[in-house]
């Protein structure tokens, strides 16, 4: 139970192009990715300096025209601390080995712990970044850089309930992604980390104010 109670307050030809750097999903076309890893924080107790959680999600992409597309995303930690989003991803600039486009992503958080009573907590943010990705052969790395901007929050603790509706940016968000496009088939193979940087003076459960994350994915056309 201590557990949940720390994650609760932690509140080309036949192959698919690339779908999660700077490219967009081709108009009329929808993909699905589905990852896994690990977040890491630390948690403030001497027998307990660093916590590896499992994190999975999934992301459904679908091409509204040839520079556009639209996406809904599911992201967990064991279950207990689950964000829901969406996002617009459009591309600006595209040439032969690289691509450029910027990302909008509302998104809400729900939390929750159940030991003596229910506890829950949750937020509504949005993330926005400017991605650059560059293609070698089957090969595509992208680089991810924006910042998150939490809107409003709410918490009930032991029947205490408490909300707060006062902007305040939140995490400045670096991501490494690369995704290799596999030939004759409808899938490709991704690996990102993930350097969110704590914008919160002292955050217990950052490592040094970072908040690492490597997941592992693929995706897949529908």
């Amino acid at each position: 139970m201590m557990l949940s109670g720390l994650l609760f307050a932690l509140a080309l030809e036949s192959a698919l192009t690339p779908m999660r750097g700077a490219m967009t999903v081709p108009r009329g076309q929808t993909r699905l990715h589905l990852h896994g890893g690990l977040s890491i924080v630390r948690i403030d107790l001497p027998s307990l300096p660093v916590l590896p959680i499992i994190t999975g999600g999934a992301e459904v992409a679908h091409g509204v025209t040839s520079f556009l597309d639209l996406r809904l995303w599911l992201r967990s930690d064991l279950g207990l601390v689950n964000r829901l989003g969406g996002e617009l991803r459009v591309r600006a600039v595209q040439g032969r080995h690289y691509a450029i486009a910027a990302r909008l992503a509302p998104s809400a958080q729900l939390a929750g712990s159940f030991k003596d009573s229910v506890d829950y907590s949750g937020d509504f943010s949005t993330e926005a970044s400017l991605l650059v990705s560059a293609f070698y052969r089957r090969l595509t790395l992208t680089a991810d850089a924006g910042m998150s901007v939490q809107w409003a929050m709410y918490e009930s603790l032991q029947g205490q309930q408490r909300s707060d509706v006062t902007p305040l940016p939140r995490y400045v968000n670096l991501a490494l992604e690369a995704e290799w496009t596999r030939k004759n088939t409808r899938q490709n193979l991704t690996a990102r980390l993930e350097l969110n940087a704590s914008l919160i003076a002292n955050d217990p459960f950052s490592i040094y104010g970072i908040f690492p994350r490597l997941l592992f994915g693929s995706s897949f056309g529908l």
